[in-house]
């Protein structure tokens, strides 16, 4: 069953209710973490909340956070807080060598801003002109990405571009705890 709701997305609760039902009527094992995966990772779409269910059951047979970030195949939000921190904290080089690893382990510059967008529009202790500011920058080089300028330059100008940005606006503070980056 695939409910929409306005342009397309479903309403997070709806799609958690969905998914937690499927997990519980094939006995699948999981844990909050993971179920909350699924959905952050599914866009808003049903049908992929239930493909990387059935990929994550099959491949490992325990929906958590590192079998479902195994199988969706993008960054780990937590490893794009720590590159934001660098960020926030003016530490270039941090943040370069931690998007280094990144592509190390396979990851496009696309993947790894997604979650970036994520991860902005959820920061509770940004304010909007500064998530508007950030976002901003994140499109422009998204478009640069999609334009087949996908390289590693333009990925340190990005984190460069973020430095300027939380330096222009007084801004150092880290991420200290988990936050949503569902898009509800």
């Amino acid at each position: 069953v695939l409910i929409h709701f306005g342009g397309g997305s479903v309403v997070k609760s709806g799609l958690l209710d969905r998914v937690k039902k499927s997990l519980e009527a094939e006995k699948i094992e999981y844990d909050e973490t993971g179920l909350n995966d699924l959905v952050e990772t599914s866009n808003g779409d049903m049908r992929q909340a239930l493909n990387n269910l059935q990929s994550t059951a099959v491949g490992f047979g325990v929906i958590n956070h590192e079998n479902v970030y195994s199988i969706v195949d993008i960054p780990k939000p937590e490893k794009i807080m720590a590159i934001m921190n660098d960020c926030k904290s003016g530490n270039l080089d941090g943040a370069i060598e931690k998007s280094d690893e990144l592509y190390s382990e396979g990851y496009s510059s696309l993947d790894i801003i997604t979650v970036c967008g994520r991860i902005i529009k959820a920061d509770k202790s940004l304010n909007d002109d500064l998530k508007f500011k950030l976002l901003k920058i994140m499109f422009e080089y998204k478009m640069r990405f999609l334009d087949g300028i996908n390289s590693f330059v333009q990925m340190y100008g990005l984190i460069s571009k973020f430095i300027l940005t939380f330096q222009e606006n007084n801004v150092n503070v880290n991420y200290a705890e988990p936050m949503d980056i569902s898009e509800n």
